[in-house]
């Protein structure tokens, strides 16, 4: 029987065929937002045989490795009988088409190419399809078309030579599972015995992700909860459907408990691999260097030696790593030159443990595609401390302009010298002029955006300093406004409310998300399994309802494993 792998188009380009180095390097960037709206844009005018956002799948299978290929190809073109006859990629760039080219254009043709060679590859009979690469530039939306006419044949060994250059990579994990999932299938509880109720949970989560249902568990402290929980979740991983963990905590504190019950698994045999994903800032080998060629040596070149850093930090089946922590990753990445953070990342999409803030699963900004969608295996999502998630939620997708921070910028771009100033007085005018009404004007979403790009383009080419690590925190809180306008200005936009207020030194507009159902429900939905416990959930109806889960959520509430008689209730009438 064939060991299964799943990976996006997307994904199985970039590894195969992306070289030299890590970042921008010189080309401003387009937030996802921009990208999205400058594609909409474009696809609108396509005519009535023109589809967009097709999901396209494929395997390939050979020496006992079975790859599932599917993605989403930005567009196609039909033709009379509804035949596929055009491939359509496109990329939203800014700076020099030259540069992109230089710089991605391998990984793109790669995209597109597979994506063409999957249509074939679905319909033998079928026209072989052009492939159109699709570039618009996100400020003055011009828009240049590359295409090329491949035939069969070459599309056909395009595909079979990246698939085949993936399985060379994939052997080595095929016999990691194999190894791991013999184990998990034999480990019985790492502990002398259950705590009470502790067995309960782990069946409940066990069945939970057997089913594909949420379940919502209010475990009290000192059942054991986060044992409990992991053991269950990696008992179910050789079955799936799901192909890692994702551990999601609020607190540090946390993440080293989740980390800590994994070495209990890894000492009862199991070759287990845990890796704990940290901000780029904690792992960073030169602080407040721009991430680019040419400020980070680590950053330059990178794509050339990550396939042997990584290899490096995961080890093999019979050299199991411990567990990933920043330690051994930067200590790894020093010695190949690469970038820890960037490394990391890779690292997690072969782990099968991950242990991560909560932004990884639900922040617009970090929010792990790569674990978590299913086309690249998907992920059983464990929420820690699942009381604080909505709260977490409602500021991830809340953002705010405050006229005297960027008045404080203004001064200090001018003292500088940066050529921002211009942008920035134009959203400092049109955020003054803005009083209270339901939705983010138009004009100061664009002067956001115009601002947005001036930071990005001054980034890409600043030397290293104080001030980069600065504008990149006013970049993310600009991007954040952005992003929190765009979803409110959306289908859930009853969840957003618009705040005007007064400040010392002129208003602060604040777009606040007041409920994270919408965002939480459309997020959970999409995952493979996902458990939310804490310690305090009650009434767990009310907080299924306000995380937006679905109504065959299953809700466990376990009882207080300490004797009743060592417990004193309060009551104090004074409080509604």
């Amino acid at each position: 029987m064939s060991r299964i792998f799943r990976a996006s188009v997307g994904h199985l380009a970039a590894f195969v065929h992306r070289t030299g180095d890590l970042g921008d390097d010189g080309a401003p960037r387009v937030r996802a937002l921009e990208g999205i709206r400058r594609q909409q844009a474009h696809q609108a005018g396509q005519g009535e045989r023109y589809r967009r956002e097709v999901t396209l799948r494929g395997t390939w299978e050979a020496q006992g490795l079975r790859l599932e290929l599917a993605g989403r190809a930005d567009g196609v073109l039909l033709d009379a009988e509804d035949r596929i006859v055009a491939v359509k990629e496109i990329k939203t760039y800014r700076g020099e088409l030259a540069a992109v080219r230089a710089r991605a254009g391998s990984v793109h043709d790669a995209q597109a190419r597979l994506y063409a060679a999957l249509v074939c590859a679905t319909d033998e009979a079928a026209p072989t399809p052009a492939v159109r690469l699709v570039y618009v530039h996100a400020d003055s939306e011009v828009v240049e078309v590359l295409e090329t006419r491949p035939d069969r044949a070459t599309l056909r060994a395009f595909l079979e030579d990246s698939c085949r250059r993936y399985a060379a990579w994939l052997a080595e994990e095929a016999r990691w599972r194999d190894a791991r999932d013999a184990a998990l299938a034999e480990l019985a509880f790492p502990m002398p015995a259950f705590r009470p109720g502790q067995r309960r949970l782990a069946r409940e989560v066990w069945r939970a992700l057997r089913d594909g249902r949420p379940l919502l568990a209010e475990a009290p402290t000192g059942i054991g909860k986060t044992l409990g929980v992991l053991y269950a979740a990696l008992r179910r991983l050789p079955e799936g459907p799901f192909e890692r963990v994702l551990w999601l905590t609020m607190r540090g504190s946390a993440r080293h408990l989740a980390l800590e019950a994994a070495e209990r698994v890894r000492a009862a045999g199991v070759p287990l691999r845990a890796i704990e994903l940290l901000a780029r800032e904690k792992v960073c080998l030169t602080p407040g260097a721009p991430c680019a060629a040419r400020a980070c040596p680590y950053a330059a070149g990178y794509h050339d030696r990550a396939r042997d850093a990584l290899r490096a930090l995961l080890g093999t089946r019979e050299r199991a790593p411990a567990i990933l922590d920043a330690h051994r990753v930067r200590a790894v990445a020093e010695v190949h030159r690469v970038c820890p953070a960037a490394l990391q990342h890779e690292a997690a999409r072969f782990c099968d443990l991950v242990v991560g803030d909560v932004n990884y699963g639900f922040d617009p900004f970090a929010r792990q595609r790569g674990l978590l969608d299913a086309e690249e295996g998907g992920a059983a999502v464990l929420v820690d401390e699942g009381h604080h998630l909505a709260e977490r939620v409602r500021d991830m997708h809340s953002g705010q302009l405050d006229a005297s921070a960027l008045r404080g910028w203004l001064a200090e771009g001018r003292a500088a010298g940066c050529g921002w100033i211009q942008p920035l007085e134009r959203v400092h005018r049109r955020l003054r002029a803005t009083g209270a009404q339901e939705r983010v004007p138009e004009s100061l979403v664009d002067a956001v955006e115009t601002l947005v790009g001036e930071l990005s383009a001054w980034l890409a080419e600043a030397p290293a300093g104080a001030l980069v690590p600065r504008v990149q925190r006013l970049l993310g809180e600009l991007l954040r406004f952005l992003e929190a306008a765009g979803l409110a200005g959306g289908a859930d936009g009853a969840a957003w409310r618009l705040l005007r207020e007064e400040g010392p030194a002129g208003p602060v507009l604040r777009l606040r998300c007041l409920a994270a159902g919408p965002r939480l429900g459309t997020l959970v939905g999409e995952l493979a399994g996902c458990v939310v416990f804490s310690a305090t959930l009650s009434p767990l109806a009310q907080t299924r309802a306000l995380l937006g889960l679905p109504e065959d959520t299953t809700l466990l509430r376990l009882p207080c494993p300490f004797p009743p008689e060592r417990r004193r209730v309060l009551l104090v009438p004074g409080l509604d």
